[in-house]
């Protein structure tokens, strides 16, 4: 039951706001956390000149964008297995998902941006691989899942938090902390490999 209310509310939140539309672009920036801002430029360059073969391209040769391409854009809001399966949303979960949309239009095109930007990075720094072969496409794949979940919000076990994990109040004190949580682990990081920085220099 707290489970379906919170879904509700993320819906009503998240579905047709252009605010939540806007904020996607505060993705990229948070890519270049992972990647050089250089790479993500040319990505972008890259996107912007075919954006849906970019986006097709990724869900079909990464996993985690193929995982992000069923619908699991946010924690609570995403469609279940027998929907997607079955394809027999109700009218109520057709007019949800047509609100959803753009969000995960939007998150698709970042993620597509992501992974150009990752074939330029490859390209740079390990022109010795032969592009399209089975070791690029591995090494291209490895980088995107890195990438993602050191910086994307992805609705999975593996990738939410202790407390987002568990029951009860946790379960409502986290319900829209997807993105928060994201950030905090991320300076976290930041703090840690500043401190260990400091320590090798003395």
């Amino acid at each position: 039951f707290i489970n379906k209310l919170i879904s509700n509310a993320k819906v009503a939140s998240v579905g047709a706001t252009a605010r939540v539309y806007l904020l996607q672009a505060t993705s990229l920036p948070r890519a270049a956390y992972a990647i050089s801002p250089k790479y993500l430029g040319m990505g972008l360059a890259s996107a912007a000149a075919s954006p849906k073969r970019s986006v097709e391209e990724a869900e079909r040769m990464v996993g985690i964008a193929q995982w992000k391409a069923l619908g699991f854009y946010d924690t609570n809001i995403s469609r279940s297995i027998r929907e997607m399966v079955k394809h027999d949303t109700n009218v109520i979960g057709k007019i949800r998902e047509w609100s959803m949309s753009p969000a995960g239009m939007m998150d698709k095109l970042t993620l597509g941006i992501i992974y150009r930007s990752v074939q330029a990075e490859m390209r740079s720094q390990h022109s010795g691989v032969a592009v399209g072969s089975a070791e690029y496409n591995r090494m291209v794949n490895n980088r995107v899942r890195e990438i993602v979940y050191q910086t994307q919000v992805v609705d999975s076990t593996m990738t939410r938090s202790d407390m987002m994990r568990g029951k009860g109040i946790a379960t409502l004190a986290t319900a829209f902390m997807s993105e928060p949580t994201l950030s905090m682990n991320m300076l976290n990081d930041s703090l840690y490999e500043a401190q260990m920085n400091r320590r090798r220099k003395e």
